[in-house]
């Protein structure tokens, strides 16, 4: 009995297609955003003073994205940055889940809303973010985009992640501690 070569060829073939782990699809994971700024300002509510509350924050995501559509390949590079968020309302006006824009970013936009603290309620010595990329790989694949959210607790006290004080006129403030920038905030896709 004789074996030509392609015979041999595909009988391998064959075997080793029967015997090989199914194909599945991989994600790598995403690194958490690095948040390098928070702070906090409330008015005291005296007449003739600034009447605003306001939240700024500064972040960055080192994750880069790749978007394929046919032939097409789309890439939003690791880095971008959501610079000066700021979330802003009248006192006493408090809006929780509204979303705030940041300054113009490549690739996307970056924002973020507010939302109760650890006790159920807005403080400004204990809130929550959620930070939100929405990453665009550009003109070529308009039809894609990406949504990357990570949520962070902005709670002040020895074990808390920002520093709170008030002053003497009545005004408050809060901001990261600085040993914790960058503050890791873990993400999770949603888009």
């Amino acid at each position: 009995m004789s074996f030509t070569v392609s015979t041999l060829v595909a009988a391998l073939a064959l075997g080793s297609g029967t015997t090989a782990a199914p194909l599945e699809s991989r994600q790598d994971a995403l690194k958490p955003f690095e948040v390098t700024a928070v702070s906090y300002n409330s008015p005291n509510g005296r007449p003739g003073s600034y009447p605003w509350t306001t939240i700024r924050a500064n972040v960055t995501d080192p994750n880069g994205y790749t978007f394929t559509q046919e032939n097409t390949v789309g890439t939003v590079p690791a880095g971008i940055q959501g610079i000066n968020c700021e979330a802003q309302w009248y006192s006493g006006e408090y809006s929780e889940g509204r979303t705030y824009p940041c300054d113009r970013a490549e690739k996307g936009h970056w924002a973020i809303q507010v939302y109760a603290g650890t006790q159920g309620a807005f403080w400004g010595s204990d809130f929550k973010l959620k930070f939100i990329h929405v990453v665009e790989p550009g003109q070529m694949i308009q039809s894609f985009r990406g949504r990357i959210e990570g949520e962070a607790s902005f709670k002040a006290g020895i074990n808390g992640t920002t520093s709170y004080s008030c002053s003497a006129s009545g005004t408050c403030g809060a901001s990261l501690k600085s040993e914790l920038k960058p503050l890791l905030v873990p993400v999770t896709r949603t888009l």
